[in-house]
């Protein structure tokens, strides 16, 4: 009996232990990401360049630091570039159609760009620039149409992001969750 009531009375000690140790080893791993994350930021390496920190540049920069991502942000209005220094975020201060601001941000180095600017014509400019100085680079946009879509495709975009097609997506998988939890 007493060989039963042992293992009873030690479990809860041993899976408070585990856990604690199983914690601290995630917080561990977490703040060595933050860190590297961190480090690619100021050396300007590995990193994604969101250019525009308006509507959409806001929840993109807020995400990415959510997921502790090395995030420098290119900025063309000053009063905006100061308010995202206050913040404690990255910048690069001047338009991302200046190939100089480009290079600033890193552009040679960096793995991602994000154009998040509400103008097609512009972000078609970034995009060519971008993409001559660094061939590699996965470049996302923002685009208002099929045809701006395009637009961007032949100037170096890899994925055109259509606002109409993305909330019909995410409307579709709102619909098909729910029709999941009604089952």
């Amino acid at each position: 009996m007493a060989g039963a009531i042992l293992p009873i009375f030690l479990n809860p000690f041993v899976f408070t232990a585990v856990a604690g140790r199983a914690a601290a080893a995630m917080n561990a791993a977490a703040l060595a990401t933050k860190a590297t994350e961190e480090e690619r930021e100021r050396e300007r390496r590995e990193h994604t360049i969101l250019a525009g920190y308006g509507r959409v540049g806001t929840l993109v920069a807020a995400g990415a630091r959510e997921d502790w991502r090395a995030l420098v942000i290119v900025e063309d209005q000053p009063d905006v570039a100061r308010l995202v220094l206050a913040g404690g975020l990255t910048v690069a201060a001047g338009s991302a159609t200046d190939a100089r601001v480009l290079a600033e941000a890193g552009i040679g180095d960096a793995d991602r760009l994000i154009i998040a600017i509400p103008e097609g014509f512009e972000a078609g400019v970034i995009a060519e620039r971008a993409r001559r100085a660094n061939p590699a680079l996965t470049i996302f946009a923002r685009a208002h149409s099929d045809e701006e879509v395009d637009h961007l495709t032949r100037h170096g975009v890899n994925h055109g992001v259509l606002r109409e097609r993305e909330i019909a997506r995410r409307l579709i998988a709102l619909v098909a969750s729910s029709r999941l939890t009604r089952l």
